[in-house]
């Protein structure tokens, strides 16, 4: 990426921080990508191109595992400026998507500079994710958690309690599908290890896949980790599922 050729085309600052729009070669694709700091970390994107993937790996796995499980009624929490909302209103077109997102100030950004339109099938929450989680009545067939502080998931939403509080809003045979950056293999997989942990003591069925086939599973990578009470249920994504946490190879690994 030849940061020479990078456009600043807004900057703001809302209580959460810092943000750059930016347009610029990102992944050999000519994109517009929302960045935290001063272009420190990618939160959301669009391709300028005419490929029909979406821009970031993560998405494009979260997109077809909607698309495979066709979901009436999707929760995700983490909306960044509302590309993966996008995709999934016009792949599903009979779904409903609630989109809980702690900082207003990305909503007029979205409609502003990366073409989010009104939708009577999608509805915006500020609010925080974990207590969104608590509060809502509402029951889901998929829920899908994309939030980070940095490339941690909040801690709030990382818990037993929230993998509680999720259980509990999802209907029968209903999925959440997790995007984790974590590595795989080797002694910094904590992240992986202990949300493998929290959710395999709640739902019976689990399945963890990388988001790519490109980078290597000792380094940190995007991870979707899947569950639900119907194995059946579990959508079968683009890239092998992994061994489970509690496989002996992956162990083995852990004490290299």
């Amino acid at each position: 990426m030849d940061s020479s050729d990078d456009q600043v085309v807004h900057s703001f600052d809302s209580v959460y921080g810092h943000y750059e729009v930016v347009d610029l070669i990102y992944g050999d694709r000519p994109a517009r990508v929302l960045f935290s700091g001063n272009q420190e970390a990618a939160q959301s994107g669009v391709a300028k191109d005419n490929i029909p993937e979406l821009l970031f790996d993560y998405n494009e796995r979260l997109l077809e595992l909607s698309l495979e499980l066709q979901p009436n009624r999707i929760l995700l929490i983490g909306g960044g400026v509302y590309t993966l909302p996008m995709a999934l209103l016009k792949g599903l077109p009979e779904a409903c998507i609630d989109v809980v997102e702690l900082d207003n100030a990305l909503l007029p950004v979205a409609r502003k500079y990366f073409d989010l339109q009104p939708n009577s099938r999608l509805e915006v929450f500020h609010n925080h994710g974990r207590a969104y989680l608590s509060s809502t009545s509402r029951r889901y067939d998929l829920v899908i958690i994309d939030a980070f502080n940095h490339t941690d998931i909040p801690v709030e939403l990382a818990s037993v309690e929230a993998a509680q509080s999720i259980r509990e809003l999802l209907k029968p045979n209903g999925v959440v599908a997790l995007n984790i950056i974590s590595s795989y293999y080797g002694k910094n997989n904590a992240i992986t290890r202990n949300l493998w942990a929290a959710y395999q003591d709640l739902f019976e069925h689990l399945r963890l896949s990388p988001a790519s086939n490109d980078q290597s599973l000792w380094l940190p990578l995007n991870l979707i980790l899947q569950a639900s009470d119907n194995r059946a249920s579990l959508a079968s994504l683009r890239y092998a599922a992994l061994p489970a946490i509690t496989d002996v190879t992956v162990l083995d690994a852990l004490r290299d």
